[in-house]
């Protein structure tokens, strides 16, 4: 039988619980002909660490063009990773957090670090 260890999220990786949706296009019914973008909750909460940008990281995130305000780590997910731009993060307190580019850290398929843009109040 083989030895098949079980990956669990370490305590530093548990500050924020957050939602997943996944966007989703749609003819707009009122046969405009246009496609509506509307996002959908996917699956339960779950626990991630989210850390804003500042000093250091941010510095080296804006060299490299990138707009990002946020690095969320989160367990692996292989959706998540292959169609990176269809989703986001809904935190519990409502706040959205779009994902622009994420590494599958040490490519071991445990955690998924996710640099992310904060959008501003509506």
């Amino acid at each position: 039988m083989k030895d098949r260890t079980v990956y669990t999220a370490p305590a530093e990786l548990r500050n924020k619980q957050i939602v997943l949706q996944r966007r989703t296009e749609a003819p707009d019914p009122a046969g405009t002909g246009q496609l509506l973008e509307t996002w959908s909750d996917v699956g339960d909460p779950l626990w991630a660490k989210i850390e804003p940008l500042s000093g250091r990281k941010l510095w080296l995130a804006r060299q490299a063009q990138a707009r990002s305000t946020h690095e969320i780590t989160i367990l692996y997910r292989r959706d998540v990773e292959e169609q990176l731009l269809s989703w986001r993060a809904r935190r519990l307190d409502g706040r959205v957090l779009n994902f622009e580019s994420a590494l599958n850290r040490d490519s071991l398929n445990e955690e998924l670090v996710i640099m992310a843009i904060e959008e501003e109040n509506r």
